[in-house]
């Protein structure tokens, strides 16, 4: 059955909270921290056989990467992965 392939992962990062700060008097900007879903896709139509070859692939990368399938007729399959990730 062909599918479509996405790779997805959460990535955190610090950001500015966006108040003011005065950085001549000596203080620091407050950070906070932000999740920001990324995904990508590995194949448009794969079957079985790529999908193993997905998860390989993201074992071997690491850094949280999982494998999403789905139907061919999701209209977007990166926000619904994305969606998935963050959970």
């Amino acid at each position: 059955m062909r599918q479509t392939i996405v790779l997805a992962r959460v990535v955190e990062e610090s950001v500015h909270d966006g108040k003011p700060f005065a950085r001549d008097l000596g203080h620091l900007p407050k950070l906070k921290t932000v999740r920001i879903p990324q995904a990508v896709v590995w194949l448009n139509s794969g079957d079985s056989i790529d999908v193993e070859k997905a998860h390989a692939h993201c074992r071997t990368e690491g850094q949280g990467w999982r494998v999403f399938t789905m139907s061919m007729s999701v209209a977007d399959p990166l926000e619904t992965a994305r969606r998935l990730v963050l959970g």
